[in-house]
């Protein structure tokens, strides 16, 4: 199974069972993407999550975000992590809780 070279988004293979699984995860990946907003920086799951919560990891990170520090963690019905590719370099994205880029 291939991935895209800029966000790591996991194509749909021929035959692939349950496809959706595979192309819901990608599609919020890139919603992720055109959004380019981060709620909060945290060190492990705030509590409260909603759909569409997006935060940044950042050091000494815990419970199910655990050496996961740098990636977008995107909830939608449970984490999905999104981590930093190279195509992601010099992106910039609003941090709505320190209100900047």
């Amino acid at each position: 199974m291939g991935t895209s070279p800029h966000l790591g988004i996991t194509f749909v293979d021929q035959g692939q069972k349950i496809p959706e699984v595979t192309h819901n995860d990608g599609v919020i990946k890139q919603e992720w993407a055109i959004v380019a907003t981060v709620k909060t920086s945290e060190t492990g799951p705030p509590g409260g999550e909603v759909n569409g919560d997006y935060h940044l990891i950042i050091a000494t990170a815990t419970g199910d975000f655990t050496g996961l520090e740098t990636n977008i963690a995107i909830y939608q019905d449970g984490w999905i992590f999104l981590a930093p590719t190279a195509g992601m370099v010099g992106m910039r994205f609003w941090h709505q809780a320190e209100g900047r880029f």
